[in-house]
């Protein structure tokens, strides 16, 4: 005859089991045993057969350094699969099969649970193996991602290349400069002076500060017009006061600058003259209306950059530009730069929308317009704030004549 303790099911069906939601795995342990469940281990084991007699006898026994008593164990004879009716006999055996099937669904059910609860335990136990794999997977990989990061920054840093001038200034030249401005800084390094002639929004009055902010020098800016006058660039004595206004053109040739003439190509005749000194270098200007100081000397630092969009020689699609003095446009044959559209810095700005935004400037310039650079910008602020493709498109052809308006659309299947 073998012994063992109970099982729970059983502790519970003899009333002997006390629940405890914070003990682990049987969540309870049976009355009279350690309430931490130190002892919940022996549950359903066997009796060492050195003690069998003493349960026979009903007597308390101990294992390891706990007692149990007589309420606590069973044989395993006590728990029968087998039941005979009360009129079974050797010769003719009777069997209660309902009770017979009662004590196999019991039982079935004791095991079972003892199955469920070892598989919970198992399974929380390879949960908490692989959570802490996971973790650790996830700290690796933070910690490569952390060091590529940090080398992708210091790349980028970098810039694309660096330009040493001739005092051994450095000028890093970044990932998403435009890739003429490398080119340009290495003509003004040179000349003093440099010509800059592109479509609209195609980032040439920024390309200008950024290089006056990496050669550290002041930045100013003339826009010129038909109206545009030399008194403009000299200053002039007000009428009343006779007081002398000063001009930011010679806060620049006199202190040192970058100074940029923009829409130069709508400039006078008058001022493609005075600008040809200027281009060729002149030492010193004449400043009629200034008493104190008629006499401007050129900073060594000054820098001369003219920008448009033509190159001097009219135009049907920029209002107001003139064709410009010869002898001005011969002054910078050796350092004018076409500006085009900066792509790097257009991916940059749009993104995933990129290829959408370079559909619509190849249907627009086809149709006689333009999108620009400063244009995606704008369309990428859009498309953040989820704007739909139809209403962008909408707003961009509304300047065209309506077959060019729907032409724009059908191209790019939008209603």
């Amino acid at each position: 005859m073998k012994w063992r303790v109970k099982t729970k099911e059983e502790f519970v069906t003899s009333g002997q089991w006390v629940t405890d939601m914070n003990i682990p795995r049987y969540k309870g342990y049976p009355a009279g045993w350690n309430k931490q469940g130190l002892m919940n281990e022996m549950i359903g084991s066997e009796i060492p057969k050195e003690l069998h007699e003493n349960c026979k006898n009903g007597q308390s026994v101990r294992i390891g350094r706990y007692w149990l008593d007589k309420t606590h164990y069973i044989s395993e004879q006590s728990v029968p699969l087998i039941v005979h009716t009360p009129d079974s006999t050797l010769e003719n055996p009777k069997f209660d099969y309902s009770r017979l099937a009662k004590q196999i669904n019991e039982h079935f059910q004791v095991r079972l649970n003892e199955a469920t609860e070892k598989f919970d335990e198992k399974s929380k136990d390879f949960s908490d193996k692989t959570d802490k794999l996971i973790s650790d997977l996830m700290g690796q990989i933070g910690h490569i991602y952390g060091s590529i990061r940090e080398d992708l920054i210091a790349e980028v840093a970098k810039g694309r290349e660096t330009i040493i001038l001739p005092d051994s200034q450095e000028i890093p030249i970044m990932h998403l400069d435009h890739p003429e401005m490398a080119n340009v800084i290495k003509s003004i390094n040179l000349y003093k002076k440099v010509m800059l002639v592109g479509p609209a929004g195609t980032g040439k009055t920024y390309m200008v500060s950024e290089i006056a902010n990496r050669l550290k020098l002041p930045f100013y800016k003339y826009s010129c017009s038909r109206d545009s006058s030399v008194h403009d660039l000299l200053g002039y004595k007000q009428p009343a006061s006779e007081t002398y206004l000063e001009t930011v053109f010679l806060q620049a040739y006199e202190n040192g600058g970058v100074f940029l003439v923009d829409e130069y190509d709508a400039m006078s005749g008058d001022m493609a003259l005075f600008f040809n000194g200027v281009a060729d270098g002149s030492k010193f200007i004449s400043i009629p209306h200034r008493d104190n100081k008629p006499i401007a000397t050129r900073h060594k630092d000054f820098i001369l950059v003219m920008c448009g969009n033509t190159w001097g020689k009219g135009s049907i699609e920029y209002s107001g530009r003139d064709f410009q003095d010869l002898a001005l446009m011969d002054r910078f044959r050796f350092c004018r730069h076409h500006i085009g559209y900066n792509i790097p810095l257009e991916q940059n700005f749009a993104g995933s929308n990129y290829p959408f935004c370079a559909k619509l400037r190849e249907v627009l310039e086809k149709s006689g317009s333009y999108l620009s650079t400063r244009n995606i910008e704008d369309i990428s602020k859009l498309f953040r704030i989820n704007v739909n493709k139809d209403v962008i498109v909408e707003m961009v052809v509304s300047d065209l004549e309506p077959e060019s308006q729907r032409t724009v659309k059908r191209s790019l299947g939008v209603s």
